[in-house]
């Protein structure tokens, strides 16, 4: 496991956004027309389909649809400058924040952005199933490979282990760490092919790897989870999609190791990053980017790193099986690996 970041660049230009000047006005009105029809947080996501231009101009709102359909080179957006609070509660100690309606002054942008680019879901094993979640460091869990943690956060797809992953995890900061440490960092696999053999390649696309769940699933299980046997790379040649995560993803065999080795190599080649300020929205494109964070010191002052995430799906349907009637919670991990020939 690294120690430090490789070496990154910052986001090209092209995948930079800023929000529109007057958008606090804006998101303001809309919060309390929204809040005056109903406290739920689902009729709010239900209605903030058509809402783009209280954040966005319509050449940035247009970049994100396109990003939406078609990714783009770094397989992720940096929207800079999203509204925030003028007066923040101290970031949450134990890893969990207020919920809506009581977090809607700054949870309306990360709302608005995400139904954009579809669906939200969460996940009933993790983080007691909120839809907004909290990522903060936790006293007690600074050398954990999770986001309560504060050491290097290897690379990763989001729940690369979960049969339903999400398409997209959008990461609002609300504040940045004390020392401006913190890189969130990201790579693509399409930026990575021209360093990946076509040995390697095929490999990756063969079902020879698993990878265990994140602990925040498993507390309190006796035995870590396991996905079933899958491959890391699938679908079309010049675009594929990536599942992969270099802390949890274990090689079946010799050459698959050796595959994964290059392919770790690989995005590291092409890494963007930067420090998320208080302010900032980053949109990974799940299907094509894995992410990290590097190191920072947490004070447990109250002002600590303090971002608030969540993950949406391009098509929902998929997961229906698994949802209560039109829930967005997906249920039960455990049961869903033993079905699709995992392990717990």
């Amino acid at each position: 496991m690294n120690s430090r970041a490789p070496q990154f660049i910052d986001f090209p230009v092209g995948s930079v956004l800023h929000a529109e000047e007057d958008s606090a006005d804006h998101l303001s009105e809309l919060r309390h027309r929204l809040l005056s029809e109903s406290s739920e947080i689902d009729y709010a996501l239900s209605a903030l389909t058509q809402d783009g231009n209280a954040l966005l101009s319509a050449e940035s709102w247009q970049t994100l649809q396109d990003f939406r359909r078609d990714s783009n080179e770094s397989g992720a957006v940096l929207i800079r400058n999203v509204p925030i609070p003028d007066f923040l509660i101290p970031t949450p100690a134990n890893g969990y924040g207020p919920e809506w309606p009581i977090s809607a002054e700054f949870d309306l942008p990360l709302l608005l952005i995400a139904r954009t680019l579809g669906d939200l879901v969460s996940y009933e094993d993790e983080k007691a199933g909120r839809i907004v979640q909290d990522i903060a460091p936790i006293a007690g869990r600074r050398t954990e490979q999770e986001n309560s943690g504060s050491v290097w956060l290897e690379f990763h797809t989001e729940n690369g282990f979960h049969p339903f992953p999400p398409d997209f995890v959008c990461l609002f900061a609300l504040r940045s760490d004390h020392d401006r440490k913190a890189v969130t960092a990201a790579a693509s696999i399409t930026r990575a092919l021209p360093f990946l053999s076509k040995e390697d390649m095929a490999t990756l696309r063969q079902p020879l790897f698993r990878t265990h769940a994140s602990a925040s699933f498993t507390r309190g299980l006796d035995s870590r989870l396991v996905s079933p046997a899958h491959s890391v790379i699938a679908g079309a040649a010049e675009v594929p999609d990536l599942a992969v995560d270099f802390h949890a993803t274990v090689a079946i065999t010799d050459g698959a190791a050796a595959a994964l080795a290059s392919l770790r190599t690989a995005l590291e080649s092409v890494v963007v990053g930067s420090v998320l300020e208080a302010g900032d929205v980053l949109i990974i494109d799940n299907r094509r980017a894995v992410h990290a964070r590097s190191g920072f010191l947490p004070r447990f002052d109250g002002n600590d790193r303090w971002l608030r995430r969540c993950s949406v799906v391009a098509d929902i349907r998929r997961s229906r099986a698994v949802r209560e009637n039109s829930s967005h919670l997906i249920t039960n991990l455990p049961e869903l690996l033993k079905s699709n020939g995992g392990s717990a």
